[in-house]
């Protein structure tokens, strides 16, 4: 463990540094280089130990005794911990040499902190992530996770004169302490009387498959799902993830959602055998996730939200696995339960790689032409080739399109759900019934998402004057390592499932054998599927050749010079279709401003200025469950305003008595 707490270090001390060399333009750029450089030293000493456990087996591990209040504290790497660690490492080196070109790329007087102390709370974020992968003692756990919260908080309001991202900050953090709670309240209620706090002591509350052992999972499960944004604890990704810099949207969706799948899979470990109850929990919550977290990016037009909304229904598709995996367990199917854990783990690896692409290929649309509505977009494929065909790429796989890599991970997801309808049961053959159709729904929906954003933004011709410029090669160097990375993982999945098998086993997977089978599988998978694209391929190729050229002539244009922006889909004309089937799900404004005669009342003929129309779509789980909440918890506490009464001594009694009724409790506890 010395390496990897040296190389957290060298990721501190560079964030340090990188604050101290910050001010004049020479020196950010000094600041840069040493951010870059600290985190590509702690990515490479993290992966050289992650690949030694994830490959030899044995896991690492380190205990301090630290005396109350934290008591014996044990840091452990092992592989389920190794395998987000290295996602972690490579998403943030890629994040931090994009951000670095992007910040050089904006203007200096919109910023709202030097650039040095932004790269330095960027390296104490991915500090405290790879200490919370380690951490086994709740107490460190919950305050690292605190220290993480706010130093992303500090990176999502940089632009200067803005209002929204600060909004969005605060959103994240009190997303985070609710969470932060309800797991508090989950660690006390599963310790046992005079425990460390060590999570080797919760097994015991969270493994008996009674009342109170799924309740103590649920508590676990809801507060790390407000960590990974499933709905309907979702807000604070939508407004984090839209109004933070896009380096860091990319961040925030490749590594910090997955720190909250990776507290789900740790209880998942630590449970064992869970009661179906449980499962069906898992699952069913997801499905809704997966479900209108794409129906919600259908109908958005900026490209940050699009992406935003994406990032939940993978979540989602990611907790669909863990549920797959979960009843597996639970009704005795362990090939059940190694697809579902397999497909949940290859799908978190996957959504790191090509949801960066995806926010990275926004940041240069934006940093290139200002604005990121597809709808003032068009034809950005001719002056910003790269950045089109990486978007593309990310978008196929995002669309579980082969050869891409989020083909195979929605597979086993898929062959896991089929393999819940071979039981007798008929409450496991319904919901495996419904998740199938809804999984199928949901890819349909997912393609016609990014068809939407990225024909309207890329395809046609331009619907404004804003020109797109291709990013600097710093900024492009990303996108295509991890468009690279997804088509390898898509060609060659055998080497994915080989880093996710050690962590299979540490999640308390005993069928090595149903493993073995599940690699060999996904290899004949990706080469049928690359198969039938290359016979498809000749196919069209010895059509174009055997087909002689026929005689072409231009077609009659209706009195039109050329095609316009006017005579094109805009995104939510697109859409609408598909939004018109499940209005209902959806909250939506229309607004149209038509023309009046100023003599003839209602409207003009020929009409001399423009019609507009505009529509607004709100989040209904949001406005319904959330907004409500907020409401009653506000009613409930101006009841006790009274408490505010202005007087010190009123205060002073006020922390007696809460010192008092902790010291009866620690009396009590320890007499019981």
């Amino acid at each position: 463990m010395h390496v990897y707490f040296i190389t957290v270090a060298v990721a501190v001390t560079g964030g340090l540094l990188a604050a101290i060399f910050s001010g004049k333009a020479d020196e950010n750029r000094l600041a840069a280089g040493i951010s870059v450089l600290a985190v590509a030293v702690a990515a490479a000493g993290v992966l050289q130990q992650c690949v030694g456990v994830l490959f030899g087996g044995d896991a690492i591990s380190a205990t301090v005794d630290l005396g109350p209040p934290l008591g014996r504290l044990r840091c452990e790497l092992d592989a389920l911990s190794a395998i987000f660690a290295a996602l972690t490492s490579i998403t943030a080196l890629v994040s931090i040499i994009y951000i670095t070109a992007y910040i050089s790329g904006m203007p200096k007087t919109s910023l709202t902190m030097p650039a040095g102390k932004h790269y330095m709370f960027f390296n104490f974020t991915v500090a405290s992530m790879l200490l919370v992968l380690v951490l086994r003692n709740a107490l460190a756990f919950l305050v690292v996770w605190e220290i993480m919260a706010l130093c992303i908080f500090f990176l999502i309001p940089f632009e200067r004169g803005k209002l929204r991202p600060m909004s969005g900050a605060v959103n994240f953090l009190v997303t985070m302490h609710v969470g932060a709670v309800i797991l508090a309240v989950a660690f006390v209620l599963a310790a046992p009387p005079g425990a460390d706090m060590d999570f080797s002591e919760f097994s015991a509350a969270l493994s008996s498959e009674t009342t109170s052992g799924t309740i103590l999972f649920l508590l676990f499960f809801i507060g790390f799902a407000f960590k990974a944004g499933l709905m309907p604890f979702h807000s604070w990704a939508v407004r984090a993830e839209t109004e933070a810099p896009r380096g860091v949207s990319g961040l925030l969706s490749g590594a910090a959602v997955n720190m909250g799948i990776y507290g789900i899979l740790r209880t998942v470990a630590l449970t064992g055998t869970a009661a179906p109850f449980s499962g069906y929990a898992v699952l069913c919550i997801s499905m809704i996730c997966a479900v209108f977290g794409i129906l919600y990016a259908l109908l958005q037009n900026d490209m940050r939200r699009i992406l935003a909304y994406s990032t939940i229904e993978n979540a989602g598709i990611i907790g669909i696995g863990i549920g797959v995996g979960m009843l597996g367990r639970s009704y005795g199917l362990p090939l059940m339960e190694v697809l579902g854990l397999a497909g949940a783990l290859f799908h978190a690896i996957n959504h790191s790689l090509f949801k960066g692409v995806l926010f990275y290929a926004a940041g240069a649309v934006y940093l290139s032409t200002g604005t990121s509505n597809i709808n003032r977009l068009g034809g950005l494929i001719k002056t910003m080739p790269i950045t089109a065909g990486t978007f593309l790429a990310a978008s196929a796989a995002a669309c579980a399109l082969p050869p891409f890599n989020g083909f195979i991970s929605e597979f086993l997801i898929y062959s896991g759900l089929l393999k819940a309808l071979t039981p007798a049961s008929g409450i496991i053959i319904t919901v495996g019934v419904i998740a199938v159709a809804v999984v199928a729904l949901n890819g349909a929906i997912t393609v016609a998402v990014f068809v939407k954003t990225f024909g309207i933004a890329f395809l046609g011709v331009p619907r404004s004057n804003l020109a797109g410029v291709e990013p600097s090669p710093a900024m492009a160097l990303p996108l295509i390592i991890l468009s690279v990375l997804c088509l390898i993982a898509g060609l060659w999945p055998e080497a994915v499932m080989q880093l996710i098998r050690a962590p299979l086993l540490c999640l308390g997977v005993t069928q090595t054998g149903l493993i073995e089978e599940s690699i060999t599988i996904t290899g004949k998978v990706s080469r049928g599927a690359l198969l039938l694209l290359a016979v498809t391929a000749a196919v069209f190729l010895v059509r174009t050749l055997l087909v002689r050229t026929q005689a072409s002539a231009p077609t009659w244009g209706c009195g039109y010079d050329s095609v316009t922006s006017r005579m094109q889909y805009t995104g939510s004309s697109l859409s609408s279709p598909f939004v018109k089937l499940a209005a209902p799900l959806f909250r939506r404004v229309e607004k149209r401003l038509i023309p009046r005669s100023a003599d003839v009342p209602g409207c003009e003929p020929f009409p001399t200025r423009r019609i507009k129309h505009a529509s607004y779509s709100f989040d209904f789980i949001e406005a319904l469950v959330i907004d409500k909440a907020l409401v009653v918890i506000k009613s409930i506490f101006e009841r006790f305003s009274w408490i505010q009464s202005g007087h010190t001594g009123h205060y002073v009694l006020y922390i007696l008595a809460a010192l008092a009724v902790f010291l009866f409790a620690a009396v009590w506890r320890g007499t019981t």
